[in-house]
């Protein structure tokens, strides 16, 4: 089970169940739908990862904000003409640099537009595009897969009842329920580290390479 799909059980939001339907719209509230995209990795920006606009019309390269093998997001700076959400547009995803730089061409429709981000969505998802993603980012996909510990392998605790989910490279989610309720959870990963318990303040850092526990520094 994935790290994503854990968190989102962790904080329990129900009130989200279900995947998300079209809005029919009123005369002051447009219709909006939801486009179906595979888990973004997300950090602003990527290193080494960039778009270039090819049409229409052409523009400079542009900082990658998010990436999937179904779209991507980027990040805009004020003046750069857009055509609208719903519009197609034609350019280049940079990965890499130096003599490994890949140049990937892709086709995508503009699915969101703000004053500072774009939300493209591929309209052709290359099985190539996707393999290359897949081994561009490997160690932070890893994160997309997690193994349950077995109960009886954790050790007891006054937060309540364990669980323990770990994945490759060292990521591990560990929380605590009691009643219902969640009472802790740790979270590592790419050496960091997340933890908060019930009743104290979050606490967050980055790990040392002797530390086999997951606290932070």
């Amino acid at each position: 089970m994935g790290l994503l799909l854990q968190l989102k059980k962790l904080f329990n939001s129900r009130a989200r169940q279900g995947e998300p339907k079209a809005s029919q719209g009123s005369e002051d509230r447009p219709a909006s739908a939801w486009i179906s995209r595979a888990p973004r990795i997300r950090m602003l920006p990527l290193h080494h990862v960039s778009f270039e606009r090819e049409s229409p019309p052409a523009a400079a390269a542009f900082m990658v904000s998010n990436l999937s093998a179904t779209g991507l997001g980027l990040v805009v700076e004020p003046g750069h003409l857009w055509p609208e959400p719903g519009k197609q547009i034609g350019g280049y995803l940079y990965l890499g640099e130096g003599e490994g730089k890949k140049r990937i061409p892709v086709h995508a429709q503009i699915a969101r537009l703000t004053s500072s981000t774009v939300g493209l969505h591929f309209v052709e998802q290359a099985p190539a595009l996707a393999e290359t993603l897949r081994v561009y980012f490997r160690v932070e996909s890893a994160a997309l897969k997690l193994t349950a510990l077995k109960s009886e392998m954790l050790q007891a605790s006054p937060e309540g009842k364990p669980y323990c989910f770990v994945g490759e490279n060292n990521t591990q989610l560990f929380y605590t329920e009691k009643e219902g309720g969640l009472t802790s959870f740790e979270l590592s990963f790419f050496g960091n580290h997340i933890e908060a318990f019930k009743g104290r303040s979050l606490r967050f850092g980055s790990l040392s390479r002797d530390e086999i526990a997951g606290k932070p520094k």
